[in-house]
């Protein structure tokens, strides 16, 4: 595991330019690298696998959550164009954001799509940042049945944040296909507003009304998410029903930016991490070792000022406080 602990540490160093420490992490960036190394477990590769997922799904409470799948592919040598309808999705299973839509089948460059296809399949997603569940997914390639709803400029994407088995809140993402300048609103239970915000989607002001029918799903299914220490189920509404899009392990990779640092703070104390790690070169469970003397550095008195705050003692919190609010991003 050493090598890949190696690579996660030199991506938050370039990407924030400070050290990460995986023996005591404490702000939900910091828990996500702990996660991405130490529990890349079967059931998140299973999850991650977008056909699979929806098996999952269709095994658990029914096949009316899912878009319905096509036609499944090994390569785009496969794919007969002629047995697809009119309007469809292309999509690759074993990463985020392999869409080809097909809205006139007749208008379509089959070579191009085919070699759009290709490039993804030979690309092993989630190693840049070190997403290591994604590390085990048989690449394919699947048709999915296209629905128009999905393309219109106003469509909702519902994200609920789970912790520990706990729906934490819901995050609304108002999703921009025409200009791209999509938009997040967070929300608690009662539909409160949350001053959470991501510095690359600002909120908009708008009234959005409370989704009794998506209510309605998380009283009913909610025990879904119980066995995950954290997971992003996305899933959006079209007409009267509800669609799973996806379960996200690692959000942004674990790098978001938000626009208050303390945000960062007050996730990771949502936030809980199992007690036994994942070896997911050896399929194993294991406790792993603490480095003393990087936890001792950790717990040494210190005094600083961050902005308007003076903030003293380093044993919990205070430290890593001041420690993390210095990394910034590039």
């Amino acid at each position: 595991m050493k090598k890949y602990e190696k690579h996660i540490k030199s991506i938050w160093r370039k990407i924030y330019g400070c050290s990460l420490d995986l023996d005591n992490p404490i702000t939900f960036n910091e828990k996500m690298q702990w996660l991405k190394l130490y529990e890349s477990t079967p059931i998140k590769t299973q999850l991650a696998d977008k056909l699979l997922a929806k098996e999952w799904v269709k095994d658990k409470i029914g096949e009316e959550y899912i878009i319905k799948t096509i036609k499944v592919y090994d390569s785009s040598d496969e794919i007969d164009f002629n047995e697809l309808p009119n309007q469809f999705v292309l999509k690759c299973n074993h990463g985020s954001g392999y869409n080809i839509i097909v809205k006139d089948k007749d208008s379509i460059n089959e070579n191009e799509i085919k070699q759009q296809l290709n490039q993804w399949m030979s690309e092993t997603y989630g190693q840049e940042y070190g997403e290591y569940h994604y590390k085990n997914i048989k690449p394919k390639i699947f048709a999915e049945e296209y629905i128009k709803e999905i393309e219109i400029s106003s469509l909702i994407d519902y994200k609920l944040w789970c912790f520990n088995g706990d729906i934490r809140f819901i995050c609304a993402e108002i999703v921009d296909t025409i200009h791209g300048n999509d938009s997040l609103n967070f929300f608690d239970l009662s539909w409160n507003r949350l001053e959470y915000v991501r510095s690359e989607y600002p909120p908009v002001e708008t009234n959005l009304q409370k989704p009794s029918i998506l209510f309605d799903f998380i009283k009913k299914y909610q025990w879904i998410v119980k066995e995950f220490t954290f997971v992003r189920l996305d899933l959006f509404i079209i007409g009267n029903k509800i669609y799973i899009g996806e379960f996200t392990f690692t959000p942004t990779g674990g790098f978001i930016s938000w626009d208050d640092y303390r945000t960062d703070y007050q996730l990771g104390a949502f936030l809980k991490l199992p007690l036994e790690a994942y070896d997911f070169n050896k399929n194993m469970y294991f406790k792993p070792k603490k480095n003393i003397l990087n936890i001792i550095a950790m717990n040494i008195y210190s005094k600083k000022k961050v902005g308007n705050l003076r903030l003293f003692k380093i044993f919990g919190l205070s430290f890593k406080y001041i420690k993390v609010s210095k990394c910034k991003k590039n």
